[in-house]
């Protein structure tokens, strides 16, 4: 059983060359290289040890799933923080990419990362991977995503108890079909003709309490903004298009 939508999978195979995703300044995928800056300082304040080593490798020898990973933009950029990641992704095709780039990276970064095809629903039927991720994350997922309920509770089962998952995701209101939509893909083309279909957008309070239902405990719902002239993401108090937010699975 999968909660994937096909048609989405079938559109991120239509990426799948190099150049598409590692183009950080150039390529359609500039945004997610910049987001780096805003997620990996945010993953890393709720998992960073207190130990010397974290001064450098904060996320040292933390086991991270990356779910919906693509070709590893933010797998990658959690492994050179020290994490040992997972990246998933139910697309083959974009998983071959994700491995080619892998084997530029220095050979102590290769051991410390892997990246496997399948759905999380599947992952979660693994008993030897049941129960074993210090942190599951989420990012740019959910709105990708047919059957969330399902979804949620794969991600909570694949985490460790008391252990964090992240999401990251869109709004559904007005602002996000103006912004994430008609003007992202269809005026500035930041993102491809289609790309997201606002039905499947989530509101922060649907994910909430999805989480909640999974006995999750919720944090706060932080807004975030990006500026396609510049390429810079930051934080903001507006939660009505860019939304993060982080749960912890019960104790």
């Amino acid at each position: 059983m999968s909660s994937l939508i096909r048609g989405e999978i079938q559109q991120f195979a239509s990426f799948a060359n190099v150049f598409h995703w590692f183009d950080e300044f150039h390529g359609c995928f500039r945004p997610l290289h910049s987001f780096n800056q805003l997620r990996i300082p945010w993953l890393s304040a709720h998992l960073a040890t207190s130990s010397l080593s974290a001064v450098h490798l904060p996320l040292s020898g933390k086991q991270i799933l990356d779910v919906g990973c693509g070709a590893g933009i933010l797998s990658t950029s959690l492994c050179r923080q020290g994490a040992l990641v997972t990246g998933l992704d139910a697309d083959k095709s974009v998983l071959e990419i994700a491995n080619g780039y892998k084997e530029t990276m220095a050979p102590s970064l290769r051991k410390k990362i892997e990246f496997i095809p399948g759905t999380i629903e599947r992952l979660a039927q693994e008993n030897d991977r049941v129960g074993t991720f210090d942190a599951v994350v989420s990012s740019e997922v959910v709105e990708h995503v047919s059957d969330l309920p399902l979804f949620i509770r794969s991600c909570c089962k694949l985490a460790r108890p008391n252990s964090p998952i992240f999401f990251t995701t869109i709004n559904r209101t007005i602002w996000s079909q103006l912004l994430a939509k008609t003007i992202a893909e269809d005026l500035l083309r930041i993102l491809p003709q289609g790309f997201h279909q606002f039905e499947q957008f989530v509101a922060p309070r649907d994910l909430r309490k999805l989480l909640l239902d999974e006995q999750c405990s919720v944090g706060p719902v932080l807004g975030m903004a990006y500026n396609p002239i510049l390429n810079i993401w930051s934080w903001t108090r507006f939660t009505g298009v860019n939304y993060a937010l982080v749960a912890h699975t019960k104790k």
